[in-house]
């Protein structure tokens, strides 16, 4: 078990030479790059910095839950 933390270790350093670590997946990636290739997440100019980019389609889901729950609230309450 010591060798794998010790993997994990020298693979964060190599990481951090010309690749950087993607924050969801976890995967490797070009530090370069905007986005990951493999789940899709977007970067600004600096890695630190994330932009989760939502669908208009799970915007909109999120506000049917809401209102449905504020009208159960209501129904409930009268």
């Amino acid at each position: 078990m010591s060798n794998k933390i010790v993997d994990i270790k020298s693979a964060r350093q190599e990481a951090t030479e010309g690749q950087a670590q993607c924050l969801r997946c976890k995967k490797l990636i070009p530090k370069v790059s905007r986005k990951c290739p493999y789940c899709g997440v977007n970067y600004s100019k600096e890695l630190s910095e994330i932009i989760y980019e939502t669908s208009p389609r799970k915007k909109r889901a999120a506000l049917v839950i809401i209102a449905l729950l504020l009208i159960l609230i209501l129904l409930i309450v009268l």
